[in-house]
């Protein structure tokens, strides 16, 4: 009780224990204060690659509004006081916006180690891997390996919901395509799964891995689909490679 801060996990936005409800403004605050980076970072916001230093987050007056409960002017006018009372400061000079949390290291002063980290290395290598930044503007919450698994050195997957700007990136769609699913068909599925994903609620919208969650769809969205405008029977039943055959020879004029 002698130090002037103390530690809150970022899981407390996500933990079952807690219904979601409109944010007050100091819970709103703690929110900035938890998206913040804590080391550089080059994160994705909507089509355009934003480099953030320590600090700093990126996102949208919807995206907040969505996630505090408010509407976009009443997050609109609150970010104007704190920055009037220099808590922040804001840019937009990369048609983003941009938020930099002024005394970031005197509310995040931990004994983590992040702080001191940041400061030892301020060029460390960013990450720009659009599916591995789940944080902010995409899907998976940890690393996959070349198996699709987390590496042996990776700390166990946290469960998270899905981004309401996440996009669909070319490594999604490559695994769309692997899956049998046409490259033109993708950005349609990726509209439905995105929508169902960001409308469900309680425990049910949260997943470990929203690439593999991803690949599942695709695959349910491969099982029922019309082959070549037809309807196949027991298109439930097949493989995706045998969906794949079907439609093919269904363009090419072969009764199946």
């Amino acid at each position: 009780m002698a130090g002037g801060t103390f530690n809150v996990h970022r899981s407390i936005w996500t933990h079952a224990a807690f219904r979601d409800s409109s944010f007050s403004e100091r819970e709103a605050w703690v929110w900035i204060l938890s998206e913040a980076a804590w080391r550089p970072v080059t994160v994705r916001s909507g089509r355009v690659v934003v480099d953030l230093e320590r600090g700093q987050l990126c996102h949208s007056l919807r995206f907040m509004a969505d996630r505090w409960g408010w509407s976009k002017d009443r997050v609109r006018r609150f970010l104007t006081r704190l920055e009037n009372r220099d808590m922040i400061a804001t840019q937009t000079a990369t048609g983003q916006l941009v938020i930099d949390v002024r005394n970031y290291d005197k509310f995040q002063n931990s004994s983590g180690g992040g702080a001191r980290e940041a400061r030892r290395d301020p060029r460390q290598k960013r990450d720009t891997s659009a599916t591995d930044n789940n944080t902010l503007k995409t899907l998976n919450p940890t690393r996959e390996g070349p198996d699709g698994n987390s590496g042996p050195e990776m700390k166990p997957p946290r469960a998270s919901r899905m981004h309401p700007d996440a996009v669909l990136t070319e490594e999604l769609v490559d695994d769309a395509v692997k899956l049998g699913l046409h490259a033109e068909d993708a950005e349609r599925v990726w509209q439905k799964f995105r929508d169902y994903s960001i409308s469900v609620a309680g425990p049910k919208g949260l997943k470990t891995n929203w690439r593999a969650a991803w690949r599942n769809w695709v695959r349910r969205e491969l099982e029922w689909q019309p082959c070549g405008g037809r309807k196949h029977p027991g298109n439930r039943r097949l493989s995706a490679a045998a969906i794949v055959a079907a439609r093919q020879d269904a363009l090419n004029g072969i009764d199946s």
